[in-house]
This record gives structure tokens, C-alpha cells and sequence, in this order.
């Protein structure tokens, strides 16, 4: 401090203000010229930003050129950002010099006197002129609220400008308890620099462990990881607001818990300054110069690095499906932790005299992290990996994707209140989480690799499962949500089948019809006639303006009536499909079953057919699976699996391109029969077109005479190519399919 500045807190008869106060307002105007870089820096952002949306909204076409924009706009955020932050560094400089130490000790203040005084006084130069920008931000936008392009997005703007804020001062709390808990300015610098790193790195090991097959099955880590690791770090938290910016540009609600990550990042900021207080109360002026003042920070920050990039390593192998036994990756993560560990501790400490402490420190730390990590991977993260609600604790349900029992419906999200359909859907869950557990006791590495990669599937623990994968989300009593997410098995799938029967989810499927018809002109937006395997049409675009609310009546009316052996065991296989789009793209799918009278009857009377008029040679392959459940379908094949779901052979597909007519009669009989919506009993399973249909026992005949066919010409095929490479894992398989 000045001599002028200490002669004025000193002098006696000075009476107009306590020590403390003008040691903040010394500090305030010791950083003016950082205060008006704020400032600057925050007057240009916001305006930019505005520019940015307002433009995309008009020509959003010109992405490279506006990204221009976007890019200033982060730059100069960046720049206040930056500037406010050395302000603290600077305002709590008697942390890292001896000089600054000994003449804040000589004034008359107190420890929480000093504290405060150069707390408040550093913040507030970095801290009011961002409000004054923002100040002036808003009257401008106050100025442009007529401005359609503007008042259209000023909700966004606002949730923008008040999230920059927040991470502005997630950023300072930071900064000071990195000042409070190192001695040295280059290593609480380099210490901050690892905090907004490391929540970052946790976020970007919860999206790896996302592909995991084995780990926290249905468990999506990311749901509220970003919100929470947010709040911990600015740089995840600058992250989120990207992510919800640009969807929201696409026109995607992308909310990733914006109004919890504020909450939760304000009480961290509350929390470390606190901290930092305590610590700074009880700091000695012996640590000024050292490395670590609290050396409790460097070894919960080493521990997390050590944890982060140990279970990444480990779990590599299952993420990336490839065969690499575990205890190798537990050997690399070690020597690859052991050389971060050894070069964090020479940048921090400078020296290599002590490296037998510091071997011992890391050895420690691994060994925690180990044991931690594999308490997780038995655990399934402490049990949260089995979690499933009770009814009683359950106020809702959403279900996303669901799409029926048979994925055939256009229903986003499925809102579920009855109580019966609430357990209906924990009875699935809890059938879901068993299925899962037993799949990861029977099957290893080595089968799961083998089955994606030379058939393309992944070897599930039942017959059947969704296609997509569906999201279920329990809205709790007690205010909390819970998310998981699976490709529902066929015996879960069984346990909420009669959701599908029920008042609640016919109202909101003939809801939804309504809504999706409703957006339909002749114009840009049509639908379309398809058959069952959705490879023929009948190019019905441009009907009547009033044949769509017609179609969602006489659909509405069909789904009301229809019964249980409507849904699941039918008379009569389906009409086709309605499939409606925007310019040609489909958007969505119905499925007109062979009960919808009302329907098919107004089909037909506007000319409207079944399309069952096809040549069989439209179809150009088809895979048959021999009578029985244990049937899976490929990108080719029909795979059969036995009850462990190890593959026990696979039926050899036919291509109709040059078939004769009796086989083409054959075919078309087989395809005019199948049901792609039917529980299975006795009989065949179809896949055509990655479409899987059930082919009933009256038509063996001519299933036979297809599989037949398909093995022939698979052994042609063999005599043209030669046999298979040794060690294929279907060799023994097609032996044996050929042998009978």
C-alpha cells in the first residue's frame, strides 16, 4: 500500500470512515483500469449476442458469416471475464508476498476487516461494471422490444445475460479460495486452471461411460451431471449455456436444468467464500511463499485426476468394444496416472528431492481410487444402477419414445396418471433391471464384441426388444425426477402391454393423430399409404383439405373400440401404415391395423387401397427363421439364439430378384400373411426390410419352400467365394445349417 494510503488509515483525527472501508475503496480504485475493461468488454457482448439471434432468425442460411459474430461475442466475454479475474489475484496479493503481508498486518484492521475490505473492494471492480453494461444492455433492448426479431427471443436474451452473470461470480468465489489456499500467484493460477478442468473432465467421462454396455445400464449419467457439474465449474457451465443456445437456434428445447444450475451455483459461490474466510482466518503468515498454504485442496484436486483418468482407462475396453483384457488397462491406467501424479507434483513443487514422498503419496491415492472405482463397478454405482421408485413415492410417469407395444404409435411423450399404469410400468422396470443383471452375468467381453461386430446386433437377455430406445422418467412426490433409459426387452415390455388397452393412453395416441394431421395442407406437409414392410406406396399426396381431420375421426373411432384381440392376437394382418412428412421427408408413422373399419372403409372411399397389388420381386430378399421365439433379426439375417443368448444358427436368407413364379407366388402368399404386429406362438419369424413380421403355421408350406431355397442359394453363393475364413464365429453354425 501506498505510504499516502497508509498515512490517511492511520492519522488520528481521520474519522469520516473505518480502516477496513478505505482499504476496500483503496482497493476499488486501485483497479479502475480493470474496471473499465469490464466494463468495454461487457458493453459489446450483449449487443452482439442480440445481433447474433435476431440475425440466424432472418438468414439463417448465413451461418459462417454470423458465426463471426457468435465468436466476437465469446471473445469479448472472455476478455471480462479475464480482466475480473485478475482482479482478485490481485486484491488478495499479501497471499503470495511477504512485502504486501507485512503492510496489510501494520494496519489497524482485523483479519475479517482485511478480508472483506480487499473481498468487496475487488469484486466491486469487476462486478459493477458488468452491471452498468448490463444495464445498458437492457435499455437497449428495452429501446428494440418493438422489433419483432428481438421481442421474440428477449426470453432467451435475458436467460443469458443473467447466466453470464452467475459464472462471473462462480469465477471470483474460485479464484479467492484458490488465493487463500496457495502461497505462490503461479501455482494458484495452475490450481484454478485444474478446477475448471476437472468438472469438465468428470462431464466428458459420464458421456464415455454412456456407451459402456456393462455399466449403469439405463442409467443416463449426463441427465443432470451438466447441471450439477455446472455448478462447480465456470467452464461447464459456459458449456451448458452453449448447448442450450445453439438448440435453441435449432429449434430444440435443449434446457438442461437452467434454473437448478443457477440455484446450485450460487450456493457454491456462497459456500467458497465462506471457505475462504475460514481458511483465511486461520492462514499463517509463515505459508506466504509456499506452495500450498492448505495443502487439502492439491490432494483432493490430485485424487480427482487420479480418479477421472483411472476409470476412464478401465473402462475403455467395454466402451470402445474391444478385446483387451481389464488387467492390461488397469496397468496402463496406473503408469499413465503415475507420470500425470509425478509431472503435476515437479510443475507445483519444483523439485524432485522427496520423490520416494511423493511415490508414496501416489501410491495412496491409486489405491483409493481403485478400490472406490471398483466398489462403483460392483455396485452399480452404489445401487443406483437397480433403483426403482415404489408406487407410493411416484406422483407421475412420462414415457418418451414409448410407442406402444409394438413401436407403432406417434405419441412423443406418453403422460401416465392412473395408478394402475404407474405399476404397470415399475413391474416392466423391475423386469428390465433383472434382465440386464442376468445379461451381464452370462455374457463377456469377447461375445459381446463378436455379436456387434459381425452381425451388427447386440445379443440382448430376451426375444424381442424396442427398437429405439425408451425413456422413462418418474416424477416423484417429493419433487425430484428420475430418468432412465433402455431398449425395453420383450418380457418387460409384456409387463406394460396393457397400458396400450387403457382410457389413458388411447386419449393421448387419438390426441396426438389429431395433432399431427392438424399441421397437414396440401401444400408442403402430405401423407402417404404405405404397405406393412414400408417398400410400396401408394403416393396419395395432396389429398382433400378435409380428408385429414376425417382420417384422424375414423382413427380416433377405431382406437376407442378397439379390444385386447384387437391388439395382440388380430384376425386379419395390418392394411399399412399412414405415414405422414414435410416435403417428401417422413416425420412420423401410424399403423392402420386390420381392425381400423372406420378407416380402411374411408381409405377406400377415396381410392385409397391396401396395396397388396405388389410383385414379390419389389421385396428383393427375405429371411425366414424356423418355427420358434428364439428368433433375432439382423441387417440380414434371422439370428437364433439359445436361452443364454449364445447364437445357435441362423436361417439363410432368399433373394426374390430372379425367382420363378412358384416362388414368387410363395413369397407373395408368405407376405400378404405376415403380421408385423402379433405376440408370437407357434409359426415363423419374417425379416424384410429390417421390418420383423410373424408368419402363422397355415403358411409352412410355403415358408419351408423359401428356407429351402435361401440355403441353396447360400451354398451356390459358398461354391463361388470359397468357404469361410477360419475362425469365423458362425462357421460351426452354417456347417451345421447345411449339413441339415
Amino acid at each position: 500500500m501506498t505510504q499516502t494510503a497508509s498515512t490517511v488509515l492511520a492519522a488520528p483525527g481521520n474519522k469520516t470512515a473505518s480502516p477496513a472501508v478505505l482499504n476496500g475503496l483503496f482497493t476499488f480504485r486501485r483497479h479502475i483500469p480493470h474496471a473499465v475493461i469490464v466494463f468495454l468488454m461487457s458493453l459489446l457482448t450483449v449487443p452482439m449476442f442480440v445481433l447474433y439471434m435476431a440475425s440466424h432468425s432472418t438468414s439463417p442460411e448465413l451461418d459462417e458469416e454470423l458465426s463471426g459474430v457468435a465468436v466476437l461475442c465469446a471473445l469479448c466475454w472472455g476478455a471480462a471475464m479475464l480482466a475480473a479475474g485478475t482482479v482478485i489475484g490481485s486484491a488478495f496479493r499479501s497471499s503470495f508476498s511477504k512485502q504486501y503481508l507485512d503492510m496489510e498486518h501494520s494496519l489497524p484492521m482485523s483479519a475479517s476487516g482485511r478480508f472483506f475490505s480487499d473481498l468487496i473492494g475487488g469484486t466491486a471492480a469487476g462486478v459493477l461494471p458488468v452491471a452498468a453494461a448490463d444495464i445498458i444492455s437492457l435499455l437497449l433492448l428495452l429501446v428494440l422490444s418493438g422489433n419483432i426479431l428481438v421481442s421474440q427471443h428477449a426470453v432467451m436474451i435475458m436467460k443469458v445475460i443473467a447466466a453470464k452473470d452467475v459464472i462471473m461470480l462462480q469465477m471470483l468465489a474460485l479464484l479467492l479460495l484458490c488465493a487463500v489456499c496457495c502461497g505462490k500467484a503461479g501455482v494458484s493460477r495452475f490450481v484454478f486452471a485444474i478446477m475448471l478442468m476437472l468438472p469438465f473432465g468428470a462431464l466428458a467421462l459420464f458421456e464415455f461411460l454412456r456407451s459402456d454396455p456393462f455399466f449403469l445400464i439405463g442409467v443416463d449419467p449426463t441427465d443432470s451431471s451438466a447441471c450439477l457439474l455446472g455448478a462447480f465449474s465456470p467452464l461447464v457451465g459456459v458449456y451448458n449455456i452453449g448447448e442450450m443456445v445453439s438448440g435453441y437456434m435449432a429449434g430444440n428445447d435443449t434446457d438442461f436444468g437452467y434454473a437448478r444450475w443457477m440455484v446450485y451455483s450460487l450456493c457454491v459461490t456462497a459456500a467458497a467464500v465462506g471457505i475462504s474466510y475460514l481458511l483465511y482466518r486461520g492462514r499463517t503468515a509463515e505459508k506466504t511463499g509456499s506452495a500450498f498454504a492448505y495443502k487439502g485442496l492439491y490432494y483432493i484436486m490430485m485424487t480427482a485426476v487420479c480418479f477421472i483418468v483411472m476409470f476412464m482407462l478401465i473402462q475403455l475396453p467395454n466402451a470402445l468394444m474391444i478385446g483387451i483384457d481389464s488387467v492390461s488397462m488397469t496397468v496402463l491406467a496406473i503408469i499413465s496416472t503415475a507420470a500425470a501424479y509425478v509431472i503435476i507434483e515437479l510443475i507445483v513443487f519444483r523439485s524432485f528431492s522427496e520423490l520416494y514422498k511423493t511415490l508414496i503419496r501416489y501410491a495412496v491415492t491409486a489405491a483409493g481410487c481403485f478400490i472406490l472405482i471398483t466398489v462403483i463397478d460392483k455396485t452399480g454405482f452404489f445401487g443406483v444402477e437397480r433403483y426403482v421408485p415404489a408406487a407410493s413415492e411416484v406422483g407421475y410417469i412420462t414415457l418418451e419414445n414409448f410407442g406402444g407395444y409394438y413401436n407403432d404409435d406417434c405419441i412423443e411423450e406418453l403422460e401416465l396418471h392412473d395408478p394402475e399404469n404407474i405399476a404397470r410400468v415399475i413391474a416392466g422396470h423391475s423386469v428390465q433391471v433383472d434382465l440386464d443383471e442376468q445379461m451381464k452375468e452370462k455374457l463377456d467381453l469377447a461375445d459381446i464384441y463378436s455379436s456387434v461386430v459381425y452381425t451388427g446386433f447386440f445379443p440382448e437377455s430376451s426375444e424381442y426388444v424396442t427398437e429405439n430406445y425408451v425413456r422413462i422418467n418418474y416424477h416423484l412426490r417429493s419433487g425430484r425426477t428420475v430418468t432412465r433409459r433402455y431398449r425395453l426387452a420383450y418380457e418387460a415390455l409384456t409387463e406394460m402391454k396393457d397400458i396400450c388397452l387403457t382410457e389413458e393412453y388411447k386419449t393421448q395416441l387419438a390426441d396426438s393423430i389429431a395433432d399431427a394431421f392438424s399441421g397437414i395442407t396440401t401444400g408442403r406437409r402430405s401423407i402417404r399409404i404405405l404397405d406393412k414392410f414400408r417398400i410400396q406406396s401408394a403416393d396419395h399426396y395432396g389429398l382433400p383439405d378435409d380428408a385429414y381431420p376425417k382420417l384422424a375421426q375414423s382413427l380416433r373411432a377405431d382406437i376407442d373400440a378397439m379390444t385386447a384381440e384387437d391388439y395382440f392376437t388380430p384376425s386379419e394382418p395390418e392394411f399399412g401404415y399412414i405415414e405422414f412428412g414435410y416435403e417428401y421427408r417422413s416425420s412420423g408413422r401410424i399403423i392402420i391395423r386390420g381392425c381400423y373399419r372406420n378407416t380402411i372403409a374411408y381409405l377406400e372411399s377415396i381410392g385409397v387401397d391396401a396395396c397388396d397389388s405388389f410383385d414379390a420381386r419389389d421385396y428383393g430378399y427375405l429371411a425366414l427363421a424356423s418355427p420358434g421365439k428364439n428368433a433375432y433379426h439382423g441387417t440380414a439375417q434371422a439370428l437364433r439364439f439359445d436361452e443364454n443368448g449364445k447364437l445357435i444358427g441362423f436361417t439363410h436368407g432368399v433373394s426374390l430378384a430372379d425367382a420363378d413364379g412358384e416362388l414368387r407366388a410363395a413369397a407373395k402368399r408368405v407376405l400378404s400373411s405376415a403380421y408385423t404386429e402379433y405376440e408370437v406362438n407357434d409359426g415363423y419369424i419374417l425379416t424384410c426390410n429390417n421390418t420383423i413380421a410373424y408368419i402363422p403355421p397355415e403358411r409352412a408350406a410355403d415358408a419351408e419352400l423359401l428356407i429351402k431355397e435361401g440355403e441353396a442359394q447360400q451354398r451356390l453363393t459358398d461354391e463361388k467365394l470359397g468357404n469361410y475364413k477360419d475362425g469365423d464365429p458362425f462357421e460351426e453354425a452354417w456347417k451345421e445349417l447345411d449339413g441339415q
